[in-house]
């Protein structure tokens, strides 16, 4: 019976997922979605020692088509989609120019591009360039930083510094996006909208009052393609440990609230509440607080590294 009861919430929650996506905004946010995985497919192509001249044509084609589509649309994601493909396509042609190449595409592109006056500084995609030495880290302190990090449960019941809390989440965005499609979103609640959401969560039994804020991870499951039905909660969990590492370096507790990453009522019920769209799914929530003076934290130690990491040579 239980087996049943699974296999049927399985289902359920793929049908919610596809009605989600084939809804009037999750199809233009999957184009938006596909116009950004094109246009990296541009940067990582203009990002090799040798690019192949004239590469990418097809992708080059999909993308005057899907910024005509998303162009006059008000949505920010849309926007900011067409503003990084125009970048990159502006990118592609200067690369070009560089070495007297051109052909049919390349001509179209250049008579698009004109089409779309945007200034210089509002294009958003394309390469930079990095140096090596200027990498160069105090890799001691960097270690210390990290082995630092604890999940915190005993806050001290304080605000939290809301000009922090932004910095970190704006810090966060940086980790790693497959495509750069970055289909995560963050919903931060209030304190108030926070007690709301504490008694429908659980695992946080005993530290709920103490928190000052909750912040809601979803996964866009309208930013991939069928055959990655569940890259989104990938995506979600990258950007959640990004997150718990840039709330640490602000000076922010925080501890990660697992939840069931299938569909339920309850997830429904929450998404109308705070206004979160069909086509995310939460994967987990941050609970986040004040450090006390002093605060008791779990051990929690870490396997070997024999256990859990293997070089196969």
């Amino acid at each position: 019976m239980l087996k049943i009861r699974s296999f049927v919430r399985i289902i359920r929650n793929e049908i919610h997922i596809l009605r989600a996506k084939n809804s009037a905004n999750g199809k233009l946010d999957f184009a938006a979605a596909e116009l950004i995985r094109n246009t990296h497919s541009m940067e990582k192509g203009l990002s090799i020692s040798e690019p192949r001249l004239g590469f990418g044509h097809q992708k080059q084609q999909e993308m005057m088509t899907q910024i005509q589509l998303l162009w006059n649309n008000q949505s920010v994601y849309r926007q900011e989609a067409c503003r990084m493909a125009l970048g990159a396509l502006s990118d592609y042609i200067r690369f070009h120019k560089e070495r007297n190449f051109s052909d049919e595409v390349c001509s179209r592109i250049e008579a698009f591009l004109k089409e779309y006056p945007v200034d210089e500084f509002e294009l958003a995609g394309g390469t930079i360039r990095i140096k090596r030495e200027e990498l160069k880290f105090d890799t001691e302190e960097i270690e210390s930083f990290f082995r630092s990090r604890h999940s915190v449960r005993d806050f001290d019941g304080t605000p939290v510094n809301e000009d922090l809390l932004e910095k970190a989440l704006v810090l966060a965005q940086k980790a790693p996006s497959a495509c750069n499609r970055q289909g995560v979103r963050a919903y931060v609640l209030s304190h108030e909208k926070s007690r709301e959401l504490s008694g429908k969560l659980t695992g946080i039994g005993g530290f709920a009052e103490d928190v000052d804020r909750f912040i809601i991870i979803t996964g866009k499951t309208s930013a991939y393609r069928p055959d990655e039905i569940d890259q989104y909660i990938v995506s979600a969990s990258i950007y959640a440990a990004y997150l718990t590492l840039t709330l640490h370096l602000y000076g922010i507790a925080a501890c990660v609230v697992q939840r069931n990453l299938l569909y339920s009522k309850s997830w429904g019920s929450i998404q109308a509440r705070f206004g979160i769209p069909e086509d995310e799914q939460c994967v987990c929530v941050v609970s986040v607080g004040n450090y006390k003076d002093i605060t008791d934290v779990p051990a929690s130690h870490r396997l070997s590294s024999e256990e859990v990491i293997r070089f196969i040579r």
